[in-house]
């Protein structure tokens, strides 16, 4: 996939939001946030690099753009 490219989809997910590194935990932090996956994409990151993200309608009614990392789909019962 090249950059800008996506794919429609649309799946229920949790997702980590206004991500921040904590020093004492050694791992990323935020704020858990439910939504819809709606497509999949790409961007590149502060280094040059590409990455995949998941572009997602949160059920607060904003959009936010996620690294494929820090989404989880919801599990159905």
């Amino acid at each position: 996939m090249k950059g800008g490219e996506h794919i429609a989809v649309e799946i229920r997910v949790s997702c980590l939001v206004e991500r921040y590194w904590d020093l004492s935990t050694r791992q990323y932090a935020g704020q858990q946030k439910q939504g819809t996956l709606i497509a999949v994409s790409s961007q590149t990151d502060d280094g040059g690099q590409v990455e995949p993200v998941g572009i997602v309608m949160l059920d607060d009614g904003k959009w936010e753009s996620v690294p494929i990392a820090f989404i989880q789909r919801e599990q159905t019962n």
